[in-house]
């Protein structure tokens, strides 16, 4: 693995940690960018930044028990998507 962290070599759950980390980033960074700047037409980035972001989740997958994992996320789904539905779709 190339790379270094702290001076050492990384390890593939440091480098799996760090890459999500900058890929989050990125991915952050192109969606203020949509928001501050709504007349601009930045859904080839977002495109690409999310999956990006969902190939390093996806890595990240291997640390985390899954079940736990998409138990929150259904959890998460029955108390927003109420409130989602109540926003209006203004594009």
């Amino acid at each position: 693995m190339s790379g270094t962290y702290k001076g050492k070599e990384e390890s593939r759950k440091q480098y799996d940690y760090l890459k999500c980390i900058e890929e989050l980033n990125e991915l952050a960074t192109v969606l203020m960018q949509q928001f501050n700047k709504p007349h601009k037409d930045l859904s080839g980035d977002a495109v690409e930044e999310l999956g990006d972001v969902y190939y390093r989740l996806d890595n990240i997958m291997d640390y985390y028990d899954e079940d736990l994992v998409l138990a929150r996320k259904l959890y998460k789904a029955d108390r927003c998507d109420p409130v989602r539905s109540r926003k209006t779709n203004a594009r």
